[in-house]
């Protein structure tokens, strides 16, 4: 099987992946949304916007945090952090960057890579 030499642009896919949130939390199983809030000061990102604010699994006591324009997120009790979406996807299924690019560009209902 021949592969071909495209790949996703990771910003473009994370600009695409924010339009469709509740369909990646679904995705990576996240438990269910609770609000959302202005930046906390702990936020390393210093432009004002907000965050969304999720359970960390549906069972767990801890919150993930989501910047709702970056994409950035934080599991501030576990120590975790990522800079965009790709890499809440990789951390969260276990998967490389490109596989889990490729995952996330289905969860978004792409078709084919941005060439």
């Amino acid at each position: 099987m021949h592969l071909q030499p495209y790949a996703f642009h990771r910003d473009w896919l994370n600009f695409v992946a924010l339009d469709h949130l509740p369909a990646l939390c679904a995705a990576v199983g996240t438990g269910p949304a609770i609000t959302t809030l202005d930046k906390p000061l702990w936020w390393p990102r210093e432009e004002p916007g907000r965050v969304l604010v999720l359970q960390a699994t549906p069972d767990a006591r801890h919150c993930l945090f989501i910047d709702r324009a970056s994409g950035f997120w934080a599991v501030p009790v576990l120590s975790l952090r990522g800079l965009d979406l790709l890499d809440l996807v990789s951390a969260r299924l276990r998967l490389s960057t490109t596989k889990a690019a490729w995952r996330l560009a289905k969860i978004c209902k792409l078709r084919s890579p941005m060439p």
